[in-house]
């Protein structure tokens, strides 16, 4: 799209047009342009890496654009800071919450712009900030949480929905970014989460809304603009375009099949919990098998005990109270996390920054840390070894890095998740608890993921995949168990599953098998 043919309009809420934006070595976003109106909800896709974190960056202050114009409300503004952004009514709200844990509720809402003695500026009016916190909240229907309570108390769906009161209760506020709102979320927080934005859409609020679920997408969204390798792809009406025709824009290929699964003859039995317990983490009478080269799906909503029951596996907080796991039909005692690492399980955590990455080591240090005594020659570490291992890796799991030094943290998600899975490949892990390895994840990468389980599958690795995505859970798993209050309410087979039988169990009802 040409930039001499796009008319500065003032009906529009905002113009990008252009937008350039390079670092080094890389060029980042290459003249791309976005618009927004009033009362829209415009979506924004693109694989990781295509550009969406770095324009929505410049369009919130972090990033000052290289080349380019932006105009709110049909007048150009330069957004050199946050605080500039802001002051032209631009929020953002990130997938990595901002809020302070350990100070209040009407804190966090005013934090910047407490109100203060005039006579004592460093006095807080803690009632009256209480108090209009209170309207803020009730504006949101969000009158159910207490101003005075500590954010640290709140669940995370409100912990959102707080940060959005505060980014949007300013009155001159116009435009919201919503970057993965609903990634933490279940499926009643999820409907809370779309009424606060229809709300937000009747006051006259534009909202930017970056989401890789794409049922989100066409459900919320009333445009969609997608980006590929930092340049402008195109701009659709939401109900113009199907959902295949979608993926294509966005990854530049056909993708016939979301959900690729290998048929695998299942082996031996790998793993049986037999009534296992962690009174710490919330896990009662767990029993199942996991054989080899099975793909055991683990559901449930929130707070019923999906990761709790990874974590027990992988002898956090001290393993089991009582029952037994056994290991190729051998009882063994895990009372930790190197317990099970010895026996031949690997945890990919559901929080792979802060869980399953040591983000300011390399490539090579994250993929090898965990099996260290096979790079160790003559009792000192062998960098040729090392870098030779993660090559391996790099290449057999199609690990995009410019080098095999870079920190970890700069790769994309799906990359970071590859590194996480590298390491437990290298340490010849026999049993993969992956607790929601997509999450966070474009489609590409995704598919990438469930190529790789299934390829492990294969090759006769056991796999605990545990997943608040019910698509998934449905087309990969052999077998399903759903959990409801760290217990097991049902078991059911792959085949049979049904989205409608796994939610009954997941709720505490019954299904006729």
């Amino acid at each position: 799209m040409s930039n001499q043919n796009i008319d500065i309009c003032s009906d529009y809420l905002l113009q990008m047009i252009g937008i350039g934006k390079s670092f080094p070595g890389v060029r980042a976003l290459n003249n791309v342009n976005f618009n927004l109106q009033k009362g829209e909800v415009h979506a924004l896709l693109g694989e990781n890496g295509a550009g969406k974190s770095t324009l929505m960056k410049v369009l919130a202050g972090a990033y000052r654009e290289d080349e380019g114009e932006i105009y709110i409300s049909g007048k150009q503004v330069f957004l050199g800071s946050t605080r500039q952004a802001q002051n032209e009514g631009v929020g953002i709200v990130y997938q990595e919450l901002e809020l302070i844990q350990k100070l209040s509720v009407a804190e966090n809402l005013f934090l910047g712009n407490e109100l203060a003695f005039h006579k004592f500026p460093l006095l807080i009016k803690r009632k009256e900030m209480e108090l209009a916190a209170s309207k803020i909240l009730n504006g949101f229907g969000l009158d159910s949480i207490n101003p005075s309570s500590l954010v640290e108390e709140l669940g995370i769906a409100e912990q959102q929905l707080v940060e959005i009161a505060k980014v949007t209760s300013k009155t001159h506020f116009k435009i919201l970014i919503l970057d993965e709102p609903t990634s933490a979320l279940e499926k009643n927080e999820i409907e809370t989460m779309y009424n606060t934005i229809n709300m937000l859409k009747e006051r006259g609020v534009g909202i930017i809304y970056i989401s890789h679920k794409l049922d989100e997408i066409f459900r919320i969204s009333d445009r969609i603009t997608i980006l590929r390798d930092g340049n402008y792809v195109d701009t659709v009406d939401t109900n113009s375009i199907t959902q295949s025709t979608l993926i294509k824009k966005m990854v530049g290929r056909e993708l016939k099949d979301l959900y690729p699964k290998q048929h695998v003859k299942i082996g031996p039995e790998l793993l049986r919990l037999e009534n296992v317990s962690s009174n710490i983490l919330n896990i009662h009478n767990i029993s199942f098998t996991l054989n080899r080269g099975e793909i055991v799906g683990v559901y449930g909503l929130m707070g019923a005990g999906k990761t709790e029951l990874g974590k027990t596996i992988f002898g956090v907080k001290g393993g089991i109270d009582k029952g037994n796991i056994s290991i190729k039909g051998k009882k063994v005692s895990i009372n930790s996390v190197q317990d099970a690492i010895s026996q031949g399980i690997g945890l990919v955590p559901e929080d792979r920054r802060d869980e399953g990455l040591i983000l300011n080591m390399s490539v090579t240090k994250n993929i090898t840390i965990s099996a260290i005594d096979q790079v160790i020659k003559n009792n000192l570490i062998s960098y040729k070894r090392e870098r030779d291992t993660a090559k391996i890796y790099k290449n057999d799991l199609g690990i995009v890095t410019g080098s095999l030094e870079t920190k970890v943290r700069n790769l994309s998600g799906g990359n970071q998740q590859k590194v996480v899975i590298s390491r437990w490949l290298f340490g010849n892990t026999e049993i993969f608890i992956c607790d929601e390895p997509t999450r966070g994840i474009d489609v590409g990468a995704k598919i990438q993921v469930y190529n790789l389980l299934s390829e492990l599958a294969s090759k006769g690795v056991g796999i605990l995949f545990i997943s608040s995505e019910l698509p998934e859970i449905l087309s990969l798993s052999d077998k399903i168990i759903v959990l409801r209050d760290g217990m097991i309410s049902g078991v059911v087979d792959g085949r049979n599953a049904t989205e409608e039988n796994i939610v009954t169990l997941a709720i505490g009802g019954n299904i006729d098998e």
